[in-house]
């Protein structure tokens, strides 16, 4: 894993998920996103092999986001 996207409203729990990658993932670059908004400039600028997605975001649907994700990047693995 290149990039992972990481998708998630709460700074905590990003926090989180963010330390868990790291271990999972030690030499991948994570860019993080608290809002859908944000992510899809990040979409647009780089290519994920990743994103985990937070699906009850507060400006938007993170499961209609996901699915416009993939399309942008099709090898992109996604759990949301």
């Amino acid at each position: 894993m290149n990039n992972i996207l990481l998708l998630e409203d709460l700074p905590e729990i990003r926090t989180w998920l963010k330390v868990l990658i790291n271990q999972v993932f030690p030499q991948s670059q994570i860019h993080e996103a608290a809002r859908v908004h944000d992510a899809l400039e990040l979409v647009s600028a780089v290519k994920f092999n990743l994103a985990l997605i937070d699906l009850g975001l507060p400006d938007g649907s993170g499961s209609t986001w996901s699915r416009r994700c993939a399309n942008r990047n099709p090898m992109c693995s996604r759990w949301s």
